[in-house]
């Protein structure tokens, strides 16, 4: 995909692809198992415009802080959950979407001890998060030893409190959120393989 909402090339007056449209888009692409191969367009003397450097750090430093819930991880077998149509059919080019705190998609470690849900969003003033992919009806969450919230900073997390049933996994979130960011992660470590 391109970095750029107008060309795939450097042109005078250039439009641009937000940070989170970027990332989003990336997040739903491994999330299916893809992958994202990124156009930049330099200028003709080979200097990369501000603009898309400040996309390419904004990811630079999410993947600095939340880089275990997409390196060496891999496709679960429900991508994800929620209401934003993102990515296109086969074949057709789609300008990459932003999610919503309703938006949510999942990947796992190699070894099916852990799996991440990467929120889009986080509303002020939201309480919880609903995982309806980890109901009780579909999955038994018993070996479910804790859910920490990736706290802003990579190794740094904080202990959530959940419970399971019909309508999902229910995770209770920070009642004051202490930083802000493109996307959030929760690391549900299980006790062995989760099934």
């Amino acid at each position: 995909d391109a970095i750029s909402s107008s060309s795939w090339c450097y042109t005078e007056g250039i439009g641009y692809y937000s940070k989170k449209q970027i990332l989003h888009g990336f997040f739903d692409r491994i999330s299916k198992n893809g992958n994202l191969l990124l156009n930049i367009s330099p200028k003709a003397d080979g200097t990369i415009p501000q603009e898309q450097k400040d996309v390419l750090l904004a990811m630079g430093a999410w993947l600095s802080k939340y880089g275990e819930a997409v390196y060496a991880t891999r496709a679960w077998e429900k991508y994800g959950e929620g209401p934003t149509k993102m990515g296109a059919a086969y074949g057709i080019m789609a300008a990459p979407t932003e999610g919503t705190a309703k938006d949510i998609r999942y990947t796992r470690s190699k070894d099916n001890s852990t799996l991440y849900a990467i929120l889009l969003g986080w509303e002020k003033g939201q309480k919880e998060v609903l995982l309806t992919s980890l109901s009780s009806h579909r999955i038994d969450c018993r070996d479910l030893k804790a859910v920490d919230l990736i706290d802003g900073k990579a190794g740094k997390y904080q202990r959530l409190a959940f419970k399971q049933d019909t309508e999902g996994l229910h995770v209770g979130l920070p009642e004051r959120r202490s930083f802000e960011d493109l996307a959030y992660v929760l690391k549900l470590r299980f006790d062995g393989k989760f099934p």
